[in-house]
């Protein structure tokens, strides 16, 4: 029996039309040469003969009207094989349709990663879609950047002097975290950093995003963006700008997170975050404060239009004493909202490796020898090009492990933390020997060797006392071979790193901040950047390593 055509695929039906369409279109020439035959040769045809096969245009008519209604084969031994075809056929086209949207579901997944992991611009990726839509494989992909993103339209925005905030949740990253990590213990231990950056050469827009990290050892950290603020300077009253974040994590902590049958207990393990922005965040004074030191009573001087510090600390402050303000307004601007947490703000608030030692002390020793004043140490024209010669020599022999090949000294103003961190823990040492003089290269080891220590859990477990007394060293030492007036805000805090890397282990060598400037495109609308880049993917994976 026939099949009905309502019953068959298009595929199905495109077959069996060209099928009978080609065997219509045989008997068609078949019957024209039988009747040319007939023309030439009249007295050989018999007539009454079944066997003749003239062309009988009833029949032909009969078929054609019949086929848009039923679809047979030509003959009947093929019609047993097509209904035995047919009944797989639905089969069999119902599967590659289920296998073609599961890889245009992946498709899409990967053309998202590849659009943020190589920062690709919403209008690029909105003209890479119509083209891809272009060709029949790819029609049901989505024609703009922010469908296939899934970018948020609506935000709730609010108003912060002298700019606008918007909140996009702490437990948001930390389910993310989880439905990736699946983690055994039930306590999740959260990194802030705090920061902020110009977005703009042509005004004063910038941006001061709160980044979270959960802290963990086994795996790598993965930063997300908990909330941004956005306007012509930083916000004027940083509890305004803290407040839905403090409430949030208030919440977490007491009530705890909730995924699937397990309530998970959230911690807050300290602000990760450099001088200016911790001295914002605690409302205590600014690096040039005579009190600015947040871990010691230390009272700095003025000296030569600059502040500078003694090499002798003074008592170590402790989180009791961060909540007497009106016993010690010396060091503190106001009350912060950030007390409501009940997170040692001591303790808690490490300092940070990439601006205090990579852009701070060993930036500041390659700037006093090569552009400093001529009172000590100062390298010649003659030093700088062989020391550059030597750095530039280095980098056919760097491994790809490294972000960036060592430069020259004449870039010295463009180089990277990575570069410094690069200089101060591996060439450093085998370039200058032989070349500055001798106090100066041991004061320089003993910097090397006590970062070297600082920056391996194991053997700051081994010789965390040693690479202290290293420090201790470069401290005291550091006014008799650079000048009192050089002794600044972060080479006294150099001295006091020892119980920062013990109680923080790999956090506070982790600046979780700088992934997010790259994503940060020049000419951008700060605007849409904030609501549609950085809420289209609620979990901003970065590798600061790669800042």
């Amino acid at each position: 029996m026939p099949k009905d055509i309502t019953t068959l695929s298009k595929r199905q039906l495109n077959r069996h039309v060209q099928n009978r369409v080609t065997t219509i279109l045989s008997t068609i020439k078949t019957s024209r040469v039988h009747k040319q035959e007939i023309v030439k040769n009249p007295e050989e045809v018999i007539v009454g003969d079944s066997s003749s096969e003239v062309f009988n245009s009833d029949t032909f008519n009969c078929h054609f009207d019949e086929l848009p209604i039923y679809l047979s084969d030509c003959d009947s031994d093929s019609d047993s094989e097509g209904e035995n075809y047919d009944s797989g056929e639905n089969n069999c086209d119902s599967n590659e349709e289920e296998n073609c949207d599961t890889e245009v579901e992946l498709l899409k997944q990967q053309l998202n990663q590849w659009s943020n992991k190589h920062v690709i611009s919403q209008c690029a990726t909105s003209e890479l879609l119509k083209l891809l839509k272009k060709h029949n494989c790819f029609t049901s992909l989505p024609s703009d950047s922010r469908t296939l993103k899934g970018t948020r339209r609506h935000f709730n925005v609010k108003p912060i002097p002298p700019g606008e905030y918007v909140h996009l949740g702490l437990s948001n990253g930390i389910q993310n975290y989880l439905n990736r990590v699946k983690p055994q213990e039930t306590k999740v231990e959260i990194l802030v950093n705090i920061d902020g950056i110009p977005i703009s050469k042509s005004s004063k827009s910038e941006l001061w995003p709160i980044l979270c990290a959960v802290r963990e050892k086994q795996f790598k950290q993965h930063p997300f963006c908990v909330g941004v603020y956005h306007g012509p300077a930083k916000p004027k009253d940083h509890n305004l700008f803290l407040f839905e974040f403090v409430e949030e994590c208030n919440n977490l902590i007491r009530n705890g997170y909730k995924y699937g049958n397990i309530v998970y207990e959230i911690k807050i393990a300290g602000f990760v975050c450099d001088a200016p922005a911790r001295a914002f965040i605690t409302c205590t004074k600014y690096h040039s404060g005579f009190s600015a030191c947040s871990k010691c009573n230390q009272i700095g001087e003025r000296y030569l239009n600059r502040t500078i510090f003694s090499t002798s600390s003074g008592s170590l402050r402790k989180d009791a004493d961060f909540l007497s303000v009106e016993d010690d307004d010396d060091h503190h601007r106001g009350k912060t909202i950030l007390v409501n947490l009940n997170v040692g703000l001591v303790s808690k608030v490490p300092y940070e490796y990439m601006h205090l030692i990579c852009l701070g002390v060993t930036r500041k020793l390659l700037n006093l020898w090569t552009s400093g004043p001529p009172n000590y140490l100062k390298f010649s024209g003659s030093l700088i090009n062989d020391i550059s010669a030597a750095l530039l020599k280095q980098q056919k022999f760097v491994p790809c492990d490294f972000n960036r090949k060592p430069r020259a000294l004449d870039e010295l103003p463009r180089w990277k933390a990575t570069e410094y961190r690069f200089f101060i823990l591996y060439v450093g040492p085998v370039i200058l020997e032989n070349k500055i003089p001798e106090p100066y290269y041991q004061h320089f080891l003993a910097l090397h060797v006590a970062v070297q220590i600082f920056s391996s859990d194991d053997l700051i477990k081994k010789y965390g006392d040693y690479a202290d007394k290293r420090m201790q060293y470069f401290v005291q030492n550091f006014s008799v071979l650079y000048g009192k007036e050089n002794l600044s805000y972060n080479c006294i805090l150099f001295g006091k790193l020892l119980g920062e890397s013990e109680e923080f282990d790999k956090g506070w060598k982790s600046s979780i901040g700088p992934g997010l400037w790259k994503n940060i495109r020049a000419g951008a609308v700060p605007r849409a950047w904030k609501e549609r880049g950085v809420s289209t993917n609620s979990l901003l994976h970065f590798n600061p390593e790669e800042s």
